[in-house]
C-alpha cells in the first residue's frame, strides 16, 4: 500500500526524531536540513531561491551590531501583558530570539534548545525572551507544546522586525507550498496578509541596553548556537 502521509507529516515525524537526539542544536538542524531535501526537495529548493534572494537583497545588514544600543521595544506577551525591553534587562542580561512562529520546524528546534539550556543560563544572570509575528493564541500554543519556561512575545504586524531591518517577503513559491501543500496560512497566524517573516536573528543584550553578541543569518536553518550563548555571556562577566 503506497504511502499516503503528506509531506508535512512526513516532516514532522523526521523532526521529532531527530530532536530528541543529544546533538547540539547546529547539528540537529543540519540533520533536519538533510533530511528534508530528502522528503521535501521542492520545498527546500524554494528555501535555497528564498534565502539566495533576500541575502543578495541585503536583509539583515542593518541589524545593530555588538556594541550599540538594542533598539527598544513593547510588546505583548502571550497574556496580552505589554513588556518592555527596558524593564527586562532592568533585572539581568537577556538572550532576544526573533524566531519565524510556532508552525516553523527550525524555530521549535531553537527554542526547544533554549528551554533545556534556560536553568543553567538564569543562573548564570541571563533571562530568555522569544519574539514571533504569530498573535498570541499561537504563542499561548508555542510555550505549551514545547513546555518553554520564559516569555514569547508578539511582534505586531513585524512592526519592531522592520524596525530593525529583518523583515522579509516570503515570495509567491514559498505562499503557494505553504497554503496550499502545507496548510500553513500566515495570515491567520499574524492577523494580516502581508506574507512578511523575520529573519530567526539572537541577541545578546547587556542591562545598560547595548548588544553583547549577536547572530544575524538569512538563512533562517542556522541559528546561534547555545556554547556560543554561554560564551557571550562569560565575556560578558556574567556567572556562566
Amino acid at each position: 500500500m503506497p504511502d499516503t502521509k503528506s509531506p508535512e507529516q512526513l516532516l514532522e515525524e523526521a523532526w521529532v526524531s531527530i530532536d530528541a537526539s543529544d546533538e547540539p542544536l547546529d547539528v540537529r538542524l543540519a540533520t533536519f536540513v538533510d533530511r528534508a531535501r530528502e522528503l521535501a526537495p521542492r520545498l527546500m529548493t524554494a528555501y535555497d531561491s528564498f534565502v539566495d534572494r533576500i541575502t543578495r537583497s541585503g536583509a539583515g545588514e542593518g541589524v545593530p551590531g555588538v556594541g550599540d544600543r538594542m533598539p527598544d521595544f513593547v510588546l505583548p506577551d502571550q497574556n496580552g501583558r505589554l513588556v518592555s525591553l527596558r524593564d527586562l534587562i532592568a533585572a539581568g542580561p537577556l538572550i532576544v530570539s526573533f524566531n519565524r512562529g510556532q508552525w516553523c520546524k527550525f524555530c521549535r528546534m531553537e527554542v526547544r534548545s533554549l528551554a533545556v539550556a534556560h536553568d543553567d543560563l538564569v543562573h548564570a544572570g541571563a533571562q530568555i525572551v522569544s519574539i514571533v509575528p504569530d498573535t498570541g493564541d499561537y504563542t499561548a500554543k508555542l510555550i505549551e507544546s514545547n513546555e518553554l519556561p520564559f516569555a514569547v512575545l508578539t511582534d505586531v504586524d513585524l512592526g519592531y522586525a522592520l524596525s530593525l531591518g529583518i523583515a522579509v517577503w516570503v515570495g509567491e513559491d514559498i505562499k503557494s507550498l505553504y497554503e496550499n501543500k502545507m496548510g500553513i496560512h500566515l495570515a491567520h497566524r499574524h492577523g494580516n496578509d502581508f506574507w512578511l517573516l523575520p529573519i530567526p536573528v539572537t541577541m545578546i543584550v547587556g542591562t545598560d541596553g547595548h548588544i553583547i553578541a549577536r547572530f544575524v543569518d538569512p538563512d533562517f536553518r542556522r541559528r546561534m548556537t547555545i556554547d556560543a550563548m554561554r560564551v557571550a555571556l562569560r565575556s560578558a562577566g556574567t556567572r556562566c
